[in-house]
């Protein structure tokens, strides 16, 4: 009889638990999930430090251009070489 009840309030624990993580990544709203892919990148040495520097400093090289709240590159074949997967060149 306790294992059929340790049973039954481990599945509610479980139950609570899923409840309770569905209930935090919907209250984190829409504004988060960018940030947070910033913050993965960055964790993942994919980003710069200081990104919105390195975006100023882009945009004032002349490889970025500021279209209202977006970045886009000024060169299409520049943007074309960075979207190459890493490896050999095949040409």
């Amino acid at each position: 009889m306790i294992g059929v009840a340790a049973g039954f309030w481990g599945e509610i624990g479980f139950v609570a638990a899923m409840a309770a993580g569905v209930g935090g990544v919907l209250s984190m709203g829409v504004g988060s999930g960018p940030r947070h892919l910033v913050f993965v990148l960055y964790m993942r040495g994919e980003l710069p430090l200081r990104l919105g520097l390195f975006l100023d400093w882009a945009r004032s090289a002349g490889l970025l251009r500021l279209a209202g709240t977006a970045y886009q590159f000024r060169d299409e074949g520049l943007q074309r070489w960075l979207d190459r997967p890493p490896g050999p060149s095949s040409s």
